[in-house]
């Protein structure tokens, strides 16, 4: 397959910015921006593939055309004075480096160049399908960032926002008229069947002691952290409103519930029981929230989900592995019938860990230190390799760009988007824009919900598999296989992103185990409505599975495996909610 089957050209027109200065002294400069440029790009391991200068020559129209082909240094005569500089080369990361390193660096303005040549570059560039897109996100933006408002009030939103729904629930399976009781302080023990409705709170038996882990040697471990989990057989269950809370027994399954979650549960106090417990009969949830209908379509579009690019300074083992995906998304690589393919890709949305994780788990004291320059560049530099794999991207397609727990965002969600500055020569591109995590959008009347993760591993944290083993024929305990291990924890996944949308909350164990703000007047992360495809980025293993609710809402979960450890992207067909994998090889 050819990486790099076209040329591409870039025109450079001398437009002097300062009144003063001459055409002739912008040209000079000109050409000694272009030598610099080229030489330290030559040996800059983020362009591989660069072709160095080695013709230069002008015409009687004083034009100058520059081949990048060999690999010799690349060196240009200062003393030649065009009006104007073509430069030919093949890689399109190197052209919009270029192009944009002689804007910052030299008084010229650069332009696409104009006649039959540019014709025919343009001729070659594949045209991409375009679909209606309308960002939903919104409630996700932080207005007044404070924090001095409680984080009860998030649960006073949430159970005031979803009672009535729970209580729509319970009217439809209530034949028997049990009353409903408004607040958990009026039960009584005395033997008679209710309902309650509020907000579980489970005791978790491994949740790390905070005052514990901040008097100890080893310091403050962040929860996501800690691998184990954090729920035993042994935890307990309490329902609780703004009134009061009670123990929930009976028949209600412990392990596989969370903290943060608004239900029903029917049941009694018996008169001689002991400790005030709840026996529970019977469970009312949510539900699935009500879903827009799917529109018709002629034929298939593409929304491609990628996760875990985890770029960094250099360091990656296969540093092509971005290019390429890049290229594949771009529609440069293959044939016309690939090409054909990728042009009904629409939208790349980048869920997440866009930069690479700097492996600093534990929380330290801040030590005040002095950087250089030096180092500050390094620090800076994942960005700028970030900026420029994006920009490239975004120069052919539309791209949305989330937060992820590695990224330069705020730690709780919602994780705002990224301010423009970090990303300066991708938002110079309309299709290009910084997203909130989650994120929620309408691409062709589909709409899209997810999030980079960190909802649905908390809930697996604070959760336990159906079974501790897999059981053979016989029924006798046998030891799992690491591929029975990993096919039951995809099944797992798949389950919360389920049980999300059955309790119509897409963060329940925020904020006791997943950190976020303290809102005060509403709880964002509760799903209005069900989107037609729910997906969680930063996950292990690719997985999926089309749900339907109890009204005929159709959803496909999805969970979208880390690029950077898998090599692999989904597509989802916006035509029947379909999907499949890429793996992508360097």
């Amino acid at each position: 397959m050819q990486l790099h089957n076209k040329i591409h050209r870039l025109g450079l027109a001398v437009s002097p910015r300062n009144e003063n200065a001459t055409q002739d002294k912008n040209v000079i400069d000109l050409w000694k921006v272009l030598s610099s440029a080229l030489s330290s790009a030559t040996n800059n391991s983020q362009y591989p593939l660069l072709r160095s200068v080695v013709k230069s020559r002008t015409d009687r129209s004083r034009f100058c055309f520059v081949e990048v082909q060999g690999a010799a240094d690349a060196t240009i005569d200062s003393a030649r004075k065009p009006h104007r500089l073509r430069v030919y080369f093949t890689e399109q990361t190197t052209f919009q480096w270029l192009r944009e390193e002689i804007a910052q660096r030299c008084n010229i303005v650069p332009m696409y160049d104009t006649g039959e040549e540019t014709e025919a570059t343009t001729a070659q560039v594949t045209a991409r399908h375009s679909v209606d897109y309308n960002p939903t996100y919104q409630r996700f933006v932080l207005k007044q960032k404070s924090y001095a408002q409680q984080f009860s009030h998030i649960y006073v939103s949430r159970l005031q926002q979803l009672r009535d729904i729970v209580t729509v629930q319970v009217d439809a399976k209530n034949e028997d008229h049990v009353p409903v009781l408004s607040k958990i302080i009026d039960l009584k023990a005395d033997g008679q069947e209710c309902v309650l409705i509020g907000t579980l709170l489970k005791i978790l038996g491994d949740k790390p002691d905070i005052f514990k882990a901040l008097t100890s040697e080893s310091g403050v471990v962040p929860i996501e952290k800690i691998e184990k989990p954090l729920a035993t057989t042994e935890d307990e269950l309490l329902l609780e409103d703004e009134s009061g809370r009670v123990e929930l027994v009976g028949d209600i399954d412990v392990p596989r519930m969370v903290t943060g979650v608004v239900l029903g549960v029917r049941g009694r106090v018996p008169r001689d029981g002991a400790g005030g417990q709840f026996h529970v009969d019977e469970i009312f949830l949510p539900s699935f929230p009500p879903q827009y209908s799917l529109p018709e379509r002629a034929e298939s579009e593409y929304v491609a989900l990628v996760s875990g690019l985890a770029v960094g300074q250099n360091s990656d083992a296969q540093p092509l592995r971005n290019h390429v995906l890049v290229d594949y998304l771009a529609g440069r690589l293959g044939d016309d019938k690939e090409k054909e393919f990728v042009s009904k890709i629409v939208r790349t949305v980048v869920v997440g860990n866009m930069i690479a994780s700097t492996g600093k788990g534990d929380i330290q004291v801040p030590i005040i230190k002095r950087k250089t320059v030096e180092e500050l560049a390094l620090d800076a530099e994942p960005l700028k390799n970030a900026d420029e794999l994006v920009s490239t991207l975004a120069a052919a397609m539309c791209v949305d760009l989330m937060p992820g727990p590695f990224d330069p965002s705020n730690y709780t969600l919602p994780q705002q988007s990224f301010h423009p500055c970090l990303f300066p020569r991708s938002s110079h591109f309309k299709s290009f824009r910084c997203v909130t995590n989650p994120y929620e959008a309408q691409v062709g009347g589909v709409q899209l919900f997810g999030h980079s993760g960190q909802p649905l591993q908390s809930m697996l944290q604070c959760t336990l598999p159906k079974g501790n083993s897999l059981e053979d024929e016989d029924g006798d305990a046998s030891m799992a296989t690491e591929q029975d291990k990993d096919e039951q924890e995809q099944e797992r996944a798949l389950d919360y992103l389920e049980q999300s949308l059955e309790w119509r909350h897409a963060a329940p164990t925020a904020p006791d185990l997943l950190a976020c703000f303290p809102m005060a007047n509403e709880d964002p992360f509760i799903l209005e409505n069900c989107p037609h495809v729910y997906f969680a980025g930063n996950q292990p293993r690719f997985s999926t599975r089309l749900v339907k609710g109890a009204k005929g809402q159709e959803v496909r979960l999805i969970t979208v495996p880390s690029f950077s450890e898998s090599s692999t992207i989904v597509l989802v067909d916006l035509k029947d909610l379909s999907c499949f994998p890429i793996t992508i090889g360097a």
